[in-house]
């Protein structure tokens, strides 16, 4: 059904104006029926689920996308021989007692490091893209006007202008251990960003 949907619009829009066909031997008649054909005899796999009930669940799954890596440094049990062993959450056996258990998967390094990459964005692509207000590089400008309409003291003036003033006044310690809560952490080492020259054009600019 799918596939039959698909093709019947693909079909319209090929009768449409300003449909780009790809290759030029696609714009003969002859050439788009054949291609039709195989299409048709082509089998269609289509994965669809039953959409969440709610939406924290989609929040969680989403939430591990956004602004973490493809797998974290603890989920590595071991790496030796050239072999990486890591754990990760099995869902494929719906189990109400035991549901996503944990389990450990071996795989050569060249074969982790090519799943990896697969979660690396190409250039040019972002994890997050925003819009409306938030969109473009009309930001700015939305959000000035934004907190204008809303009748606000300094519409110039962000939310958190200040980080370190805005955590003191939630009574939020960020150097604050999060192992025993008791310690305080230092910083003894800032990592470059990846945007930032190396140390000998910084020097020279």
């Amino acid at each position: 059904m799918f596939r039959a949907v698909f093709l019947r619009e693909l079909e319209h829009l090929r009768r449409g104006d300003g449909f780009v066909a790809g290759p030029p031997e696609l714009a003969d008649d002859a050439a788009w029926k054949t291609l039709m054909r195989s299409l048709h005899r082509h089998d269609w796999v289509v994965h669809i689920e039953a959409p969440f009930a709610e939406p924290g669940p989609l929040i969680r799954y989403l939430g591990r996308y956004v602004n973490r890596i493809a797998i974290a440094n603890h989920r590595i049990e071991s790496i030796d021989g050239g072999q990486i062993i890591f754990r990760y959450r099995d869902n494929s056996e719906k189990d109400l007692h035991a549901p996503d258990a944990e389990r450990c998967m071996s795989l050569p390094a060249p074969v982790f490091i090519h799943r990896f990459l697969q979660h690396v964005l190409p250039p040019g692509f972002h994890p997050i893209r925003y819009y409306g207000l938030l969109g473009g590089s009309q930001r700015r400008a939305n959000l000035t006007r934004a907190r204008q309409l809303l009748g606000l003291a300094d519409p110039e003036q962000p939310y958190i202008a200040d980080l370190d003033a805005y955590l003191t006044k939630q009574g939020i310690d960020p150097s604050l251990c999060p192992v025993c809560g008791k310690g305080h952490m230092h910083n003894i080492y800032q990592v470059l960003s990846f945007h930032d020259p190396p140390p000998e054009l910084a020097v020279a600019a």
